[in-house]
């Protein structure tokens, strides 16, 4: 915030000190409730100097604060495509294959020698077709000449007709156990790096029942975009809109990133009363992990706003106040004020624009009372 603080310019000779004065009927120690300028004695003591700041009204960010955890755009468990043993993993976690690459292997023994079973068969359908139609060849030859009966040619016709269909057959059969070797190794759908392993070399995988990921062998995620899984209350879900813009804090040292709400779940959980939204950003770097814990501030429009550096508020028993310069004298006054960032508060209550308020009060907050030298200040 563009603070104003003015340094004491000009101070009294004589200091003067505000005493609490509380009602006679109250016990010592209770809270006073207002104070009276009395004059001290005279004395050589060198009056101090002050600082005080002035109530601002400035252009603020109103902003929605998020919290979250950081999703991988998609996290696949991969599992084997057909049953057998683990041959091979040629992986592991940590590692990030492209699409296309190898993950691991299943033993290829038994489904090598279905590709060759495969494949004898449709020679020998080979030449059974081939075989039969050189008789259909020669039976319409002979039915033209009278010599074969029309029943008989039909027959061979037939023999051609079931010997073609046995050829597609075995043809389907032999391109099913050629992909079925194929599938004992399995690669990487997409691109992206190795989040867990689940088995190792020699264990029976089965492709049959694969609810919950459990006949999984490695996990992988696509995490050179990552998304923050953010929840808010449901009460600032009329103010979120697609596209606004937002920072995504992750670690404590790390830079905001900026990205803008890309997803507004139509659900609120009805436990918590939260909303989810999400804030995808690139990670190209893989700085960022799944599962991390992230911050978010959403900017969803400006507004004006009476501001404080914080070190001029104080608190006590719960109620929170500043020490207001008025003239030549001071008071207490409680405010009503929220956080506008590490460094500014915004006051809500109590005080006016251009108010001034001892910068750092110290020792003239306490909670029985308030002191402080006093001088003219220039604005």
């Amino acid at each position: 915030m563009n603070q104003l603080s003015v340094k004491v310019r000009r101070l009294l000779a004589v200091s003067c000190v505000l005493v609490v004065v509380g009602c006679g009927s109250r016990e010592q120690g209770s809270v006073p409730t207002e104070a009276q300028v009395v004059e001290p004695p005279a004395d050589d003591t060198q009056p101090q100097s002050v600082e005080v700041v002035a109530v601002r009204r400035v252009e603020i960010e109103e902003v929605i604060r998020a919290s979250g955890t950081i999703a991988a755009k998609q996290t696949s468990r991969i599992g084997p495509l057909v049953e057998g043993v683990v041959d091979e993993i040629f992986v592991r976690v940590g590692d990030r294959p492209r699409r296309g690459d190898p993950l691991f292997r299943t033993r290829q023994n038994d489904y090598r020698q279905a590709v060759n079973e495969a494949q004898a068969r449709l020679d020998v359908v080979r030449a059974e077709l081939e075989l039969k139609q050189k008789r259909f060849v020669r039976a319409r030859s002979l039915v033209a000449r009278n010599l074969l009966s029309q029943e008989q040619f039909e027959l061979t016709e037939t023999d051609v007709a079931v010997a073609q269909a046995q050829l597609r057959s075995a043809e389907a059969a032999l391109a099913t156990a050629e992909q079925q070797l194929g599938d004992t190794i399995v690669h990487a759908p997409f691109d992206g790096t190795i989040t867990g392993r689940f088995a190792d070399e020699g264990v029976y995988m089965s492709n049959r029942f694969s609810m919950g990921g459990q006949s999984a062998v490695v996990e992988l995620a696509e995490a050179h975009i990552v998304a923050g899984i953010m929840q808010a209350p449901e009460a600032v879900l009329s103010r979120l809109r697609l596209g606004q813009r937002a920072l995504l804090y992750v670690g404590e040292s790390s830079p905001p990133r900026e990205t803008e709400v890309f997803i507004i779940n139509d659900r609120v959980d009805p436990a918590t009363r939260m909303a989810e939204f999400r804030l995808p950003v690139r990670n190209d770097d893989y700085a960022i992990k799944p599962g991390q814990f992230v911050r978010a501030e959403v900017l969803t429009g400006k507004r004006t706003a009476l501001t404080l550096p914080r070190p001029t508020i104080r608190e006590t028993q719960g109620q929170k106040f500043v020490v207001l310069v008025d003239g030549q004298s001071t008071e207490r006054r409680n405010v009503q004020v929220r956080d506008l960032n590490t460094d500014d508060v915004e006051v809500l209550a109590g005080l006016k624009e251009g108010d001034l308020v001892l910068l750092d009060p110290g020792d003239q907050a306490s909670e029985t009372s308030v002191q402080g030298n006093l001088a003219h200040v220039d604005r």
